[in-house]
């Protein structure tokens, strides 16, 4: 342990990141190898394309990364330096790194290198900061595929509805993808049918999750490809046209491209808590849970089990639904009325960041709930991969005989997705999820 106290605000953040240590540093790649060891090497469960050269490696590094995002790739873009602030030095399908993640990861960072024999530069420093900031974003999706996946089982659910044929005919690149993943969540799972006599199909919740999911999936990319086209613009007034002599003012300093697209995160991000919400009031109401105790409490009446806990998601979704609603549709005008538009796009990114968080907790709350629910049900059926996420989830959290407090048990959840334990823990056994 170390006394080093954290950083607490992004200007003390960005003041450590951009002190250059150069000239007391030796040249070589041990340090980088030395950092990242003590953060668990975050570098080897990504896979990178390095870009070098003169000119064009912004462009060409952006590019590329828009064609993998449209192959259905969570990608993460590093580059080096920024045009208008630090920020841009990190994106994940074209979202740059908040204000919090950047101070936190930050602090995670200094902590390790705070333990090295030689510190590292500050280059050194962002570029593993970096690698865990895309490690930690590219996680969301995946956990919202085992959430579902989980419930799915629980609740009897039939697969046939991410039948590959069936998501092939539509042609959206994201439903296809997270189809594929539920599929291979699902394999070997006695619990979830191919086909159920007992009923016909399932709600919109389980049976539409390919395409809610998805259409999040490709709502980022759509703010991925505006960002990226955003960076490597012009954005500044008045222009000047030296082979013309020319020299004019226009608006391309605007923000409405990115409150636009900002606004659009936030709504993506959203869905993946609205329906997770909706897939838990299923597995705790006796009316739908397909012959789960209510409140996944072996003591009904007596008991409330998973009430409040759903109680949380509801508010933490509906609380998600206000900072939903577009920021970019107001203006205010000032500047004695010069400035009579304005994209209102700083808003618009402060809240998508917060829909982000409520939408980790949301998940988390889902994936306690479905694991006391296969814990009642027969955990001994699920699929091999969904086994091992529920099992990772024993190491914290043990099934809920009696009433207890809630609140430390969601944390433990929440801590298990920040920290992709549970991702981890079904690639494990299943392979790697886009």
């Amino acid at each position: 342990m170390n006394n080093v106290k954290d950083l607490q605000t992004i200007e003390e953040t960005l003041k450590y990141l951009q002190f250059d240590n150069w000239e007391q540093s030796a040249p070589g790649l041990a340090r980088s190898r030395e950092l990242l060891g003590l953060l668990g090497n975050p570098e080897q469960k990504l896979k990178f394309v390095h870009i070098a050269g003169t000119n064009g490696k912004g462009s060409t590094a952006a590019m590329l990364a828009s064609v993998l995002r449209r192959a259905g790739y969570r990608t993460g873009l590093y580059t080096s330096p920024h045009l208008l602030r630090f920020h841009e030095r990190m994106r994940v399908n074209g979202e740059e790194i908040d204000d919090n993640s950047l101070i936190s990861l930050t602090n995670t960072v200094r902590n390790a290198a705070e333990r090295m024999s030689e510190m590292p530069t500050g280059f050194e420093i962002m570029t593993a900061i970096a690698c865990q900031a895309v490690y930690d974003a590219r996680d969301l999706a995946k956990t919202a595929d085992i959430a579902a996946a989980m419930t799915c089982q629980a609740l009897h659910g039939i697969r046939k509805a991410f039948d590959p044929k069936v998501h092939a005919l539509r042609g959206q690149p994201g439903q296809i993808t997270a189809a594929e993943n539920l599929r291979r969540l699902l394999e070997g799972s006695r619990l979830s049918f191919a086909l159920n006599p007992d009923k016909v199909q399932d709600a919109y919740a389980i049976r539409c999750t390919p395409q809610i999911h998805g259409a999040s999936r490709d709502a980022i990319g759509y703010v991925w490809d505006a960002v990226s086209r955003e960076i490597n613009a012009v954005t500044d007034n008045p222009l000047i046209f030296p082979e013309e002599d020319e020299v004019i003012s226009g608006g391309n300093f605007h923000g409405q491209p990115m409150a636009l697209a900002m606004d659009f995160l936030g709504i993506a991000v959203a869905e993946f808590a609205n329906v997770s919400e909706r897939r838990l009031e299923r597995l705790v109401n006796p009316a739908l849970s397909e012959g789960l105790p209510a409140f996944l409490t072996k003591h009904g009446g007596v008991h409330s089990g998973f009430m409040i806990a759903q109680y949380a998601a509801a508010s933490m979704v509906s609380e998600s639904k206000v900072y939903a609603h577009p920021a970019s549709v107001d203006s205010i005008p000032s500047s004695a009325n010069q400035e009579d538009h304005v994209s209102m796009g700083t808003t618009a990114a402060r809240k998508a960041l917060m829909i982000l968080d409520n939408s980790q907790k949301v998940l988390a709350i889902e994936l306690f709930a479905g694991a006391q629910a296969l814990w009642l049900r027969d955990e001994d059926k699920l699929s091999p991969a969904t086994r091992a996420v529920y099992d990772r989830i024993r190491t914290v959290i043990p099934p809920i005989e009696e009433d207890v407090v809630m609140h430390p048990l969601m944390v433990r959840a929440e801590e298990l997705v920040k920290e992709h334990a549970l991702s981890q823990a079904a690639e494990a056994v299943c392979g790697e999820l886009k």
